[in-house]
C-alpha cells in the first residue's frame, strides 16, 4: 500500500479491511500518512504510519456508522452518523500541549436526530431535520485564547460544508451563509475572508482550509478566502462545472 500525505509517499505493509467508504486523514504531527474508513459492517478503522496505526486500529468499535467525517486535527478524531441518525464521535484528544483543546469537548456531540455531519479542526456541526446547524467544539486562532467556541446557526440550510476553522451552509433560497474564522478579509490569518460569501445564488458549496467555493446553476464557480503561505486570494475560474472537490491549497472541478 502506498500512502501519500503532504507530498510524501510511504510504502506500508498491512492487511487492509474491506471498506464500503473511506476518507483521508490530514497529516498529523510526525506522521507521514493515515487513512480511515468504514468497514463493510459500518465500524470506523484507521491505519497508516506510526504507532498505533501500522495495523488497522478500531475507533469507536462500539458504534456502527453510516457516514464518516474526520477532524483535521488528526489522531483518529472523527464523527459520524449512526444507524439511528444520531451523531457519535471518537478518537484521541489532546492538542498543542494544553487542555484548551479538550475543554471544548470536540468529541462530545449534541443529542438528537441529524441528516448529516461535517467536521473541521476541532469542531463539528450537524444538520438537523428542520435545517438548523447545531455545532460544538471550537475553531482555532493564532494566539490566546487559541480556541473560540464554534456557534450554531438557525439556518435553515439544505447542506453544510466545513473548512479547517469555518462552516458554510447552503440555504433553500440558494444563498450561502458562512461563520467561524475569516468573517472579515484583512489578509492575515485567521481573517482570510473564507466566511464572507458573495451575495449570489448557488446550487452547491464546498469548504477547505481557508477558503470556500460555490457552484452556480450555470456551472460557474465563485470562490472566496485565501490560500497558501503567501495569503494569496483564491482564484475563481470560469467553466461549466457540476461538482467541486477541495484540497488544502486548491480545488478541482468536474465538468
Amino acid at each position: 500500500v502506498l500512502i501519500k500525505a503532504g507530498g510524501l509517499a510511504v510504502a506500508v505493509s498491512m492487511v487492509l479491511p474491506r471498506l464500503k467508504s473511506f476518507a483521508t486523514l490530514t497529516k498529523d504531527g510526525g506522521s507521514s500518512g493515515r487513512m480511515c474508513g468504514l468497514t463493510s459492517d459500518g465500524y470506523p478503522v484507521c491505519w497508516g504510519t506510526g504507532a498505533p496505526w501500522k495495523d488497522p486500529t478500531s475507533i469507536m468499535d462500539d458504534k456502527k456508522l453510516k457516514s464518516l467525517a474526520l477532524m483535521t486535527s488528526g489522531n483518529g478524531k472523527m464523527c459520524g452518523l449512526t444507524q439511528a441518525d444520531e451523531i457519535a464521535c471518537g478518537g484521541f484528544n489532546g492538542s498543542k500541549g494544553s487542555n484548551q483543546y479538550d475543554a471544548f469537548s470536540p468529541l462530545k456531540p449534541p443529542s438528537g436526530k441529524f441528516k448529516h455531519v461535517v467536521t473541521g479542526y476541532a469542531f463539528g456541526c450537524g444538520l438537523a431535520g428542520a435545517g438548523a446547524a447545531t455545532c460544538w467544539g471550537a475553531w482555532e486562532t493564532d494566539g490566546a485564547p487559541y480556541f473560540i467556541a464554534m456557534p450554531s446557526h438557525a439556518g435553515p440550510f439544505i447542506k453544510l460544508a466545513a473548512g479547517r476553522n469555518h462552516v458554510c451552509g447552503l440555504r433553500p433560497n440558494k444563498r450561502v451563509a458562512c461563520w467561524g474564522a475569516g468573517e472579515t478579509d484583512t489578509g492575515s490569518r485567521p481573517e482570510w475572508g473564507q466566511s464572507v460569501a458573495p451575495p449570489v445564488d448557488f446550487v452547491d458549496v464546498v469548504a477547505s482550509k481557508s477558503f470556500s467555493c460555490g457552484i452556480q446553476a450555470d456551472g460557474q464557480i465563485w470562490c472566496w478566502g485565501r490560500v497558501g503561505s503567501n495569503n494569496a486570494k483564491i482564484k475563481t475560474i470560469t467553466g461549466n462545472f457540476v461538482k467541486l472537490v477541495t484540497a488544502e491549497c486548491g480545488y478541482c472541478g468536474l465538468t
